[in-house]
């Protein structure tokens, strides 16, 4: 059973008590928090503005540390085990010169410094690294034409398949996994 709750993470970084008001509401533990806000504003690198540049980090990596932060406080005040994914892109995985692809560079930082200065505490921290993939930010229908030239596999990845690799991460099942990036994008990364 599983309950999603929406919350804007670019306004509000360090609301401490998210957590134990969802338990209060829900009257179960949580056992897993799933970073998966983003903001994608594209444009030629002399046309960047510090507005874009500011929307981009606070929504994609300020929030998810600052929610993660909360959540790690939420967990050992309750003595409780957690799992954190975030989700990255595989435009951190290279070079990039624009605010999304340097936000989500500094979420593989955060996930790899994070995972690693929680180890032996219960709390595994990871990320989904997806390609181009069929949702709004892309402005992609996951039921339309998922052909691309954009990708070396030449298609748009399904958010289900992606849903997997969070799912298998949050689960028992990838316990051994800690720190770790997963590439969603059919190998499309590998330059």
């Amino acid at each position: 059973d599983c309950v999603g709750y929406t919350y804007d993470i670019s306004t509000t970084y360090e609301n401490t008590d998210i957590f134990f008001r969802i338990e209060k509401e829900t009257g179960h533990e949580i056992h897993g928090l799933v970073n998966n806000a983003g903001v994608y504003i594209q444009k030629p690198v002399t046309e960047y503005t510090s507005e874009d540049f500011e929307i981009t980090m606070n929504t994609n990596l300020r929030g998810p540390m600052f929610m993660s932060s909360a959540y790690i406080r939420y967990c050992q005040a309750r003595g409780c085990q957690g799992n954190i994914v975030m989700t990255s892109s595989n435009r951190g995985l290279f070079g990039d010169y624009g605010p999304y692809g340097i936000s989500k560079a500094g979420i593989n930082q955060y996930v790899q410094g994070l995972g690693r200065e929680m180890i032996g505490s219960g709390i595994r921290v990871n990320a989904v690294a997806p390609g181009m993939t069929a949702s709004d930010i892309n402005g992609i229908r996951p039921d339309g034409d998922l052909y691309t030239r954009a990708s070396k596999g030449q298609r748009v990845i399904r958010p289900e398949e992606i849903a997997e690799v969070v799912c298998f991460l949050l689960s028992d099942r990838s316990r051994c996994i800690n720190g770790a990036i997963i590439p969603c994008d059919e190998g499309d990364s590998i330059r």
